[in-house]
């Protein structure tokens, strides 16, 4: 076990000075102020700590009171910089970046001379000149000249940059993915002037794309050329990836998830995977073509193929669709435009069944910040699809969405989670949109405590019918009794409604959220609140992002 530090008070000193001294003798401890032998090297740390800033005319005396180490010090005048002597040779002896740095040195006659300002000075200048194409920069001379008698440092540097070197290409081993396709995704231009940092850069960005598991950048020197080479050995994703994934929920019962990932088809960096969620009201397989339009990652073309069937409350449905959708991800910052060819067949409530064909135009727009250690996060975005008999539709009707969610940290353990939806269908009359566009709320990530999309207007013989309008809201307090568990008390409202007097439902639980690198995986436990219709309780299952 270690000895606790001691106490150590200094005085006399400027505040720069005093924080310096104490840092130094930070490590100080009271067994060590007991040893008489060790004041000797308590004075050479006050001492050394003097002079980094310039007090080489300082004096002190130590003194021990009560278990504390008192420093009384006595500064003495400061020594000031003397005109320093600063050279370059080499091919950046007449870099104009180079020499302006030079030319603004801090080693003016005004200033105390500084131990840390020499050395972060000397930092700097090697960093600029390699910054500035010369990596074989090095300081052939660096002296610090102090002269306590004459109260000045004065500084002599010698910067010999050596040949300046271009930046000759990129080169790529161990992929199937055609060079110029990776070569158009990187901010690299041959030409120019090399810097230290391009093979970080080159690295970062190389894996950036999702085509590769690693990369491995060096440097081949060209001397005669004065070329740098960055040479990339890669090595691709698997070519297949699979997901499988199983769970359970009362409204829902049994979810199965399989997913399979080719991320590459072929050498253009084209994608394909099929993803599929089947339970006993909801069934969904999907297949995505994915061909980059800019960087594979930001900005893409996807071409849909896409079957669901659903069989819930008074829901029965089958759809299937294609469509082409761009999609630009970058940061934030998510937008799609695309458009759907769609085939439906349907029963809603006590109608009888329907098939209809629509051309569906669409656009998202989202934006989300993840929250990180004590920051907040949020999330808002709009989604807005309609079809229109001019296009070819059997039907017009416009569909959207506004949502937004906001997790508050409001203390080190305590949050608030607050989240909203407000849906709206324009269309003259609602038995012609079809079931899968229409509204219903119930369910996890709507108003838990109810099944899922159990809440509707109702028919005459007492089916639900979907709604043309919708709000949905949730506050949750999330509780944080360890670093990576929580639980989380919360009360949703809301209602899927085609008269505006319709009552809001509610539902209230608790819960409890594990947190992954992944996202957070969670159990909620809801039941509904003062519900005439609804009793009982809903269990829920889910895996994804706090918000």
């Amino acid at each position: 076990m270690s000895a606790a530090p001691a106490l150590v008070v200094v005085e006399g000193a400027p505040p720069a000075l005093e924080k310096n001294i104490s840092a130094s003798l930070a490590g100080i401890t009271a067994a060590d102020l007991a040893n008489g032998h060790y004041h000797v090297r308590i004075s050479q740390m006050v001492e050394e700590a003097a002079q980094a800033l310039g007090y080489y005319h300082s004096s002190h005396q130590l003194q021990l009171q009560e278990g504390r180490l008192i420093v009384l010090l006595q500064t003495g005048e400061p020594l000031n910089w003397a005109a320093p002597q600063l050279l370059l040779t080499g091919d950046g002896a007449e870099d104009p970046v180079i020499l302006a740095l030079l030319a603004k040195h801090p080693f003016l006659a005004a200033s105390a001379l500084n131990h840390g300002v020499y050395e972060v000075f000397k930092e700097q200048l090697v960093r600029v000149a390699q910054q500035q194409g010369y990596p074989m920069v090095e300081l052939t001379r660096q002296v610090l000249l102090v002269d306590p008698a004459g109260g000045t440092a004065r500084v002599e540097l010698t910067a010999a940059t050596g040949p300046r070197f271009r930046l000759g290409g990129v080169e790529f081993l161990g992929t199937r993915i055609d060079h110029d396709v990776i070569y158009k995704l990187l901010n690299m231009d041959a030409g120019a002037w090399y810097k230290p940092g391009m093979l970080r850069d080159l690295q970062y960005q190389l894996l950036d794309t999702g085509y590769f598991v690693s990369a491995d950048v060096r440097v081949v020197t060209d001397i005669e050329s004065r070329t740098m080479l960055l040479r990339a050995y890669l090595q691709d994703e698997p070519k297949d990836r699979y997901t499988v994934g199983l769970g359970v929920a009362t409204d829902t019962g049994t979810q199965v998830v399989f997913n399979w990932d080719k991320p590459i088809v072929n050498d253009r960096g084209h994608g394909l995977s099929l993803n599929s969620k089947l339970s006993k009201p909801v069934q969904n397989i999907s297949t995505r073509y994915t061909i980059p339009w800019d960087h594979p990652r930001e900005e893409y073309l996807e071409w849909v193929v896409a079957w669901q069937r659903k069989d819930n409350e008074d829901t029965l449905s089958s759809l299937t669709k294609t469509g082409v959708i761009w999609q630009h991800d970058r940061r934030e910052i998510k937008r799609s435009l695309g458009v759907n060819l769609e085939y439906e067949t349907y029963e809603q409530g006590s109608a009888a069944e329907k098939s209809t064909t629509y051309i569906l135009p669409l656009a998202t727009w989202s934006r989300l910040v993840l929250p990180a250690d004590e920051r907040n996060g949020y999330r808002y975005g709009i989604n807005l699809l309609g079809s229109a008999q001019v296009l070819g539709s059997d039907t017009d009707f416009l569909r959207g969405t506004v949502n937004g969610s906001y997790l508050y940290r409001f203390a080190k353990r305590h949050s608030l989670l607050g989240r909203a939806e407000v849906g709206k269908i324009f269309a003259s009359e609602l038995s012609e949109v079809p079931a899968s566009k229409r509204f219903f709320a119930g369910g996890q990530g709507s108003i838990r405590g109810f099944s899922f999309e159990s809440i509707s207007p109702r028919d005459p013989q007492g089916a639900l019918t979907g709604a043309d309008k919708l709000i949905t809201t949730t506050l949750e307090y999330q509780y944080d009794f360890t670093e990576n568990w929580a639980i989380v008390g919360f009360v949703d409202s809301g209602k899927a409604f085609i008269n505006d007097d319709d009552e809001f439902r509610n539902g209230a639980g608790l819960g409890v959220r594990w947190k992954t690198p992944v996202g957070a995986v969670g159990i909620d436990i809801a039941v509904p609140v003062d519900d005439p219709e609804y009793d009982g309780f809903q269990l829920h299952f889910y895996l994804g992002p706090l918000i």
